[in-house]
């Protein structure tokens, strides 16, 4: 098998070249596709190859999957976690009081309703019973009130403290009631519970073994770390015993099907797209993320390629507006300028993606298009603007970027067009690792980052728009957030501020039309692209598998038919 994935390899490389009642005020959380409070309903919809929900789960022992990414985990601990990849695997291990289904609906999880006082400010939780972590806590009141009082301390600044700065704090009702307080109204709360961030660890592990959790947190959730192994693998085992197989504790329904889940998922970091390509379509592995370089070979291999409906991640050139050079709006506008979107979309992602018309895309709640202000490919425009910004012969800087392939040629096209107007740009791949500690976890002098460019994507994965747009508020500049343009403007702090402190949909929407624009014009950045994110699986091996809208894997349905 190892000859044949690498004749593969040399082929493809050729080829490249809440229903949440309230008695005094409606919750309204910002859903991307809809706002809506969670569901009733506590199932997303099933396809017809999931088998109605019985007695007993009817996943086969032999059901082991084998799923192929861009890059390794950094983190289990869901609170330091940077990156979206981290939170979907968390999502697998690990529940949240509430969550979002395949469509980003919001779901109830381990809460079972909520009511939150007229200027919520307060909000009751009642607590889902009869669930307990996989080391045998139960999940309850207490437990609750451990992770809230951990999210709540900023004093820990973890990776996602940010998140959960409104939180003032949690008070124990009874065994299965939470009371969380907030310092002040904070609109999009309820969206900011089903992050990733939010998802809740075994309060045993907490308190008496802490260090573990960034290794292998325990959770309540459908799969459970056997090992990792980092730079090669880490694998899941299913958990057979989750609460979401029974419909008496998901309260007349359960959450999936009985058949619904793998025996094991090996998850395996690749960072060259064709090694990831040639181990499916050798059948070495049943999922991966679908480069659209090799999207005819991959279908031509029987295998099935699919996009997201609706994406919630955009690719940004960030530039370090703490340094001298990036603090002239004009530097910034000419390099908004010497890059040809349009072309870098057809070269370096085949076509599937759609050029960024603001600094969040249309799937976030409180999308406004700046469409009437692109800024145009003009080489002698930038050159212009370079020259009367004092450097009329261009200038040298570090770009950093992650180390799979996709993000380097993205680097290198941005290299060439730079390079136009007098730029010379030293491309740097990174680990994700080395990513996470000196740029998410960089807490040093803003103007001394180790880059002077960073090449990211991001997605907001509440699906609101303050987690899309407040990161670029001064408040948010690492390690407390992910403004890693490290921009910082009075006018647009205060926007951010109104933004959550009403829950009124129209005056929120106002408000970050308003950011949308001002940050559009003094454009810290280049917002790229949006994308749909492709992914690739073997039908004749597993079925009822996608991305969430926010990128991250899919798998809570996934059914294993091979």
């Amino acid at each position: 098998m190892k000859k044949a994935i690498a004749i593969l390899l040399c082929m493809l490389m050729s080829f490249a070249m809440l229903g949440c009642s309230n008695n005094d005020a409606s919750v309204e959380p910002s859903a991307p596709v809809d706002n809506n409070t969670p569901a009733e309903s506590q199932n997303p919809e099933q396809t017809n190859t999931a088998e109605p929900a019985q007695e007993g789960v009817n996943v086969a022992e032999n059901s082991d999957i084998v799923v192929v990414t861009g890059s390794d985990m950094v983190t289990f601990y869901p609170i330091n976690a940077a990156n979206t990849l981290d939170g979907g695997i968390q999502k697998l291990m690990m529940d949240g009081l509430v969550g979002f289904d395949k469509d980003y609906k919001l779901i109830w999880m381990l809460a079972t309703d909520c009511e939150a006082n007229e200027d919520s400010t307060e909000y009751t939780f009642h607590l889902r019973q009869g669930i307990s972590f996989q080391d045998g806590t139960p999940w309850n009141a207490e437990a609750a009130k451990v992770n809230l009082d951990i999210m709540a301390n900023q004093e820990l600044k973890y990776k996602k403290s940010s998140n959960y700065r409104m939180i003032d704090h949690t008070e124990v009702v009874d065994e299965y009631t939470i009371k969380v307080y907030l310092k002040y109204s904070f609109g999009a709360f309820i969206n900011y519970l089903a992050h990733p961030s939010a998802l809740m660890v075994s309060p045993t592990q907490l308190q008496n073994d802490p260090d573990s959790v960034e290794t292998g947190a325990i959770g309540s959730g459908q799969y459970s770390l056997i090992e990792w192994r980092p730079g090669e693998y880490w694998k899941l085992a299913l958990n057979r015993e989750w609460w979401g197989y029974d419909k008496e504790i998901c309260g007349g329904e359960a959450l999936v099907a009985n058949n619904a889940g793998f025996n094991t998922i090996t998850f395996k970091p690749i960072s060259e797209a064709a090694t990831r390509v040639a181990m499916l379509m050798a059948k070495e592995a049943e999922m991966g993320g679908a480069s659209s370089t090799y999207v005819e070979t991959l279908t031509g291999a029987g295998l099935t390629v699919e996009y997201q409906t609706t994406g919630l991640s955009l690719t940004y050139l960030y530039m370090n507006c703490q340094k001298e050079l990036f603090k002239d709006v004009r530097v910034r506008k000419a390099i908004n300028m010497a890059i040809d979107i349009d072309t870098m979309i057809n070269v370096t992602e085949g076509g599937a993606a759609a050029r960024a018309d603001s600094y969040i895309t249309p799937a976030v709640s409180y999308y406004s298009s700046q469409a009437a202000e692109l800024y145009k490919y003009d080489i002698e425009a930038a050159k212009a603007l370079l020259e009367e910004a004092g450097y009329p012969n261009g200038f040298e800087v570090t770009m950093w970027t992650m180390n799979n392939s996709s993000s380097v040629q993205r680097g290198e096209f941005i290299q060439q067009q730079l390079e136009q107007i007098g730029i010379k740009v030293n491309v740097v791949p990174c680990e994700s690792g080395v990513l996470s500690s000196n740029v998410s976890g960089y807490s040093g002098d803003p103007a001394e980052t180790g880059y002077d460019m960073y090449l990211r994507g991001f997605s907001p994965s509440t699906g609101d728009a303050d987690q899309g747009l407040a990161r670029f508020s001064t408040a948010m500049f690492m390690p407390a957030g992910s403004n890693y343009c490290l921009y910082s403007n009075a006018d647009y702090d205060v926007l951010m501020e109104k933004g959550v402190a009403t829950s009124n949909s129209d005056e929120r929407a106002a408000i970050y039309a308003e950011a949308q624009k001002l940050i559009w014009d003094e454009c810290p950045c280049v917002p790229l692209f949006f994308t749909t994110d492709g992914y690739v699986y073997n039908p004749e091996k597993i079925s009822n598998v996608c991305y969430y809208p926010d990128g991250s894997f899919y798998l809570r349905d996934g059914v294993y038919v091979g």
